[in-house]
């Protein structure tokens, strides 16, 4: 199938499709760190202290305890 057949049978698809699909698609064709409408510094931090919290999951406080923080 060459470009051309393609790109048409992809419109024709896109121009049926319901919104699950057409958020499925459009995800799968943008650049990984446009994911998010988050800034791409900000995922990086949230991937840093995600990466933390797997190696230590009993490291930082509950919530219980931040709220107790407020508090005092």
């Amino acid at each position: 199938m060459d470009k051309a057949v393609i790109q048409k049978e992809l419109h024709q698809l896109i121009d049926g499709a319901d919104e699950e699909l057409l958020k499925l698609v459009y995800s799968i064709l943008l650049p990984k760190d446009q994911l998010s409408d988050l800034p791409r510094e900000q995922l990086k931090k949230l991937e840093i202290r995600y990466e933390r919290h797997i190696k230590n999951p009993n490291e930082g406080k509950s919530l219980d305890e931040v709220k107790a923080s407020f508090k005092k």
